[in-house]
C-alpha cells in the first residue's frame, strides 16, 4: 500500500510497518491494508482490525495511537477535507467515523451489503462509499444519514472535491462519471 504526500511517500506493508520516506515504525501486528493522509496525520489500518493515527511532523511520523477498532479487517480509510474526521470501512460492511480532536469514535453509519472497498469525500459533509456488492452509496457523515446510491458493479471511486462529480471504475472496465445532486445519476 502506497500514498504520496507533500511530506514524502507513505508505505504500509504486510508485516504491519508504516514508513514515511525512510522513517519506518512498527504500527500493527498484521498487514496494513489501508492508508490515508491529511495535512497533520497519517492513518493506517488492516488485518488486525485497529485504526491507527500517526501525527505528521515535517518528514517524520509521530508515535501511533488508536482511537478504536472494527470487528473485521479494515480495507478503506479517508480523512475529511478539513482533517477533523477519519472514516474507516471494514470487511463486514461497517463504517466508523472517528473524531480526531476527541480521539475516539464519533458515530457508525449504515451497514453496507458487503466489505467496504473505497471511501472518498465529496465535500466536508458527504462521502461516497464503494462496497464489494457493487454499490456506490453517499452518506452525510455529520447527519449520520444515507442520501444516495448507485447500483452498478463498481470497483473504486475518485471525487473532485466541491464539484459533486464522482468518477467510478466498474468491474467490467468502464469509467463512469456520476453527478451528485440529491442522489447519484450518470453525468
Amino acid at each position: 500500500m502506497v500514498k504520496v504526500t507533500s511530506a514524502g511517500t507513505l508505505f504500509g506493508d504486510s508485516r504491519g510497518f508504516v514508513a514515511l520516506n525512510l522513517d519506518a515504525r512498527p504500527v500493527a501486528n498484521q498487514a496494513i491494508r489501508a492508508l490515508a493522509v491529511s495535512k497533520a496525520y497519517a492513518a493506517a489500518a488492516g488485518d488486525d482490525c485497529f485504526v491507527y493515527v500517526l501525527p505528521l511532523a515535517f518528514d517524520r511520523l509521530g508515535a501511533p495511537t488508536s482511537p478504536g477498532r472494527h470487528d473485521r479487517p479494515v480495507h478503506a480509510l479517508a480523512f475529511s477535507p478539513g482533517g477533523d474526521l477519519l472514516v474507516s470501512g471494514a470487511d463486514d460492511g461497517t463504517l466508523r467515523v472517528w473524531h480526531l480532536a476527541s480521539g475516539g469514535r464519533w458515530r457508525d453509519l449504515d451497514d453496507h451489503a458487503g466489505p467496504i472497498n473505497g471511501i472518498a469525500w465529496i465535500d466536508d459533509t458527504r462521502i461516497c462509499v464503494i462496497d464489494e456488492a457493487g454499490y456506490a452509496r453517499v452518506h452525510d457523515v455529520r447527519a449520520g444519514t444515507r442520501c444516495g446510491a448507485w447500483c452498478h458493479p463498481v470497483a473504486l471511486c475518485a471525487v473532485r472535491l466541491h464539484e459533486a462529480i464522482l468518477v467510478v471504475g466498474t468491474e467490467d472496465g468502464q469509467l463512469l462519471r456520476l453527478a451528485y445532486d440529491d442522489g447519484l445519476t450518470r453525468a
